[in-house]
């Protein structure tokens, strides 16, 4: 878009004198343009039916439109001028790699929190964002005996509502924001990903503890997002993939979590209750083994003051 505006309007920040126009539109406006342009002017009309009922048609047709039927390759073979080329080199010679490029990479930090997190960061001023990745050890390996299943519900009930907001009421604060935060269950951790402008971090940071530290757990949302997962259990457990990755799994590991294939079947998801999850979340979400990798251009004094 930024790019659009500066090739016709030679000011890339044009976007604010096009809402000003927007907002300056009247219904006076709309009406003018519709009678000077649309109004009984020429038109090209298209008209569908349903088969078996011509009489609904809009009018007769009175136009038939020119289809245009391409030359053949051997039709103008001879109108092609193509033209000669000669070659400054040998092409059968392959051409020597130049020299490596170097790679600036950033320096890097790690610390260990006096809860037990262990933090590597990186400073990088590209551009005035932060993003962090949270990996809490509590995936699906962690699952309980005959409970498969439990992790991945804990991290979708994590994406409900909490003790003080909705679903919606939490997505339009990260939408006003610009910032995004994702939950997903692998199989050692519950990795949980942050994105947003480094001047909204405190505030993404709020919203992220209030999603982490106070999910309601109500059993409405429960009952919707174990029925989400079971729906999606039905068809993907059908596939070749989830086929061939589960029987690699039981191969190279034979028994225990590992062996298991990622998706619980429908069995399994229906021994699992609200209790369960509840369980889950008060003995493995817990900062003790958790990683933070982060990425920001705040310093990193700044950033552990958080």
């Amino acid at each position: 878009m930024l790019a659009k505006f500066e090739t016709f309007h030679e000011n890339p920040g044009f976007l604010t004198q096009q809402l000003a126009n927007v907002n300056a539109l009247r219904v006076g406006d709309i009406k003018r343009v519709f009678e000077q342009y649309i109004a009984n002017k020429a038109n090209v009309v298209l008209s569908i039916v349903p088969k078996g009922k011509p009489e609904l048609i809009a009018q007769q047709d009175n136009y038939t439109p020119k289809f245009y039927e391409p030359k053949t390759t051997e039709e103008v073979r001879d109108e092609v001028q193509l033209p000669s080329i000669t070659d400054s080199f040998d092409r059968s010679i392959k051409p020597q790699a130049g020299v490596a490029k170097a790679i600036t990479l950033p320096d890097l930090w790690q610390v260990k929190t006096d809860n037990g997190i262990d933090v590597l960061g990186a400073f990088d001023t590209e551009t005035p964002t932060t993003t962090l990745l949270l990996q809490i050890p509590a995936g699906r390996l962690y699952d309980p005996e005959n409970k498969a299943g439990v992790a991945l519900l804990t991290v979708e009930m994590l994406g409900q509502a909490t003790t003080q907001s909705t679903p919606s009421e939490l997505a339009q604060q990260l939408a006003k924001l610009g910032a995004e935060i994702t939950f997903e269950a692998k199989s050692e951790y519950i990795e949980i990903k942050l994105s947003t402008l480094s001047k909204n971090l405190t505030a993404t940071l709020d919203i992220l503890s209030e999603k982490l530290l106070q999910p309601k757990f109500s059993e409405s949302d429960f009952a919707r997002v174990k029925s989400m997962v079971s729906e999606y259990s039905k068809s993907e457990r059908d596939s070749a993939k989830f086929l061939a990755d589960s029987a690699l799994s039981q191969v190279m590991y034979q028994e225990g979590n590992y062996s298991k294939p990622w998706l619980p079947s429908q069995a399994e998801l229906a021994t699992i209750e609200l209790a369960d999850v509840k369980s889950f979340y008060a003995q493995q979400i817990l900062p003790q083994g958790s990683k933070l990798s982060i990425v920001s251009d705040v310093a990193q004094s700044k950033l552990m003051s958080f």
